[in-house]
């Protein structure tokens, strides 16, 4: 499965990397951007799911598809996580890839082509690069620590914490960093196939998602194709009290 989950993601990023410098993008009636890159990512990795798992269930951010109710497999798929900084001339965007088992995220793969960055955990533990990844530290809130926000984060909310702020416009890689220990947290508001695949990688690592209401986030709920009900943290358990504390409105 890992091997078959590699070659999948690996596939789909070399993909958008070839087409990068002939992409069309256009507005969606939300007024974010789509490109015809995330369409035919899409297109590869729901063609490659469906002839290996033909009974399971597809879901991406650029399709409709929605699934039956109760459905036990559910493949998320975000073909370009990031598609702003893809369209931009960015660095870091990444293809997601997630499946959920009974609502809970079981494998993940998350492919970071500009900077050859390889996550996975097929159900054997989560790799970065073929190595396994140990699990995240206690962090510490200092002046140089890290905590990862969304773009329009400063719109809405102040956190007032120690340290740096950085947005890097995809929320997968976000939480992932924050499961390699390089951020103390995350903060988003987004859909299941933005969260799927990074979460089957840095939930066996000690990272939660917790709303600010504190409630852990249940995936399963998300399957509807409903963003986020509220603001999500992803952090070490030990930090959620001090980040919900510290963060308020504008």
């Amino acid at each position: 499965m890992r091997k078959w989950l590699e070659q999948l993601v690996l596939g789909a990023g070399e993909l958008a990397l070839e087409k990068r410098q002939t992409l069309r993008s256009r507005l969606k009636a939300d007024g974010t951007l789509v490109s015809d890159i995330d369409e035919l990512v899409q297109e590869y990795v729901i063609s490659r799911i469906e002839r290996e798992f033909p009974h399971d269930c597809v879901i991406s951010e650029e399709s409709d598809r929605v699934c039956a109710e109760g459905t036990r497999r559910v493949w998320a798929i975000d073909p370009i996580d990031g598609t702003r900084s893809f369209v931009l001339g960015f660095p870091l965007w990444a293809v997601s890839i997630g499946l959920l088992e009974e609502g809970k995220p079981r494998c993940g793969a998350v492919y970071v082509p500009q900077v050859r960055d390889l996550y996975v955990n097929a159900g054997d533990g989560p790799f970065l690069n073929g190595k396994p990844m140990s699990p995240c530290p206690v962090p510490v809130c200092d002046k140089n620590s890290a905590f990862l926000v969304t773009e329009r984060f400063f719109r809405k909310y102040f956190l007032d914490y120690p340290g740096t702020f950085f947005s890097l416009g995809t929320t997968a890689v976000h939480a992932l960093y924050v499961g390699r220990g390089a951020a103390v947290g995350s903060f988003s508001r987004a859909f299941v196939w933005d969260f799927a695949g990074a979460a089957a990688i840095v939930l066996p690592l000690g990272v939660e998602f917790r709303y600010v209401g504190g409630k852990p986030v249940d995936f399963s709920k998300l399957l509807t194709r409903n963003r986020v009900s509220e603001g999500v943290f992803a952090c070490h358990p030990s930090l959620f009290g001090q980040f919900q504390s510290a963060l308020k409105p504008r």
